[in-house]
């Protein structure tokens, strides 16, 4: 709702949300909008991913949860959503990038041992993701491609372009 601050960020840069939304919820560094910006997802430290309505305010903090992905094997590390906003993916700490399917909270994909806690994008056509600096075949599972950087940087987040010819990355050292 506007003038309440329902998210912020700590010291540390993790995401805290205003309210009783349980365990793991206040102490997590993942989250993504939908493409329409009706949703958040919110990756949380004890193996969850919490979809919330921000469309219209319900309850006490302006924000329903409408549904939950649990039984995830550590902390959900990143989320993004799909550019069609059809499926989310995440990156675990144990090493994996798991995509679902939205409507039936059905997993499609898992990947083990993909490399680094690194941002995830979803291509447009939903075929590939990108992990670092592996891109992935959703299909097959297996890597397609990747490139080095001549240098040793964080990967702060990253997104396709519309068109998926391009994949931005932010960066720090």
């Amino acid at each position: 709702q506007v003038g309440e601050e329902l998210f912020w960020m700590d010291r540390n840069y993790r995401l805290s949300l205003e309210g009783e939304f349980g365990e793991g919820v206040e102490n997590t560094g993942s989250f993504d909008f939908s493409p329409d910006g009706s949703l958040i997802a919110v990756g949380t430290t004890n193996g969850e991913i919490r979809l919330l309505d921000i469309s219209e305010p319900y309850g006490a903090n302006g924000v329903n949860q409408i549904s939950m992905i649990s039984g995830i094997p550590g902390e959900v590390k990143r989320v993004a959503f799909s550019q069609d906003g059809l499926y989310i993916a995440a990156y675990v700490s144990d090493s994996s990038v798991r995509v679902w399917d939205i409507a039936t909270l059905t997993e499609l994909a898992f990947y083990q041992s993909v490399p680094v806690s690194s941002p995830i994008a979803l291509s447009p056509d939903n075929t590939t993701f990108a992990a670092g600096t592996t891109y992935w075949d959703i299909a097959t599972g297996q890597p397609t491609g990747s490139f080095n950087l001549p240098f040793d940087l964080y990967y702060e987040s990253a997104e396709y372009t519309r068109d998926g010819l391009l994949i931005l990355y932010a960066l720090r050292d």
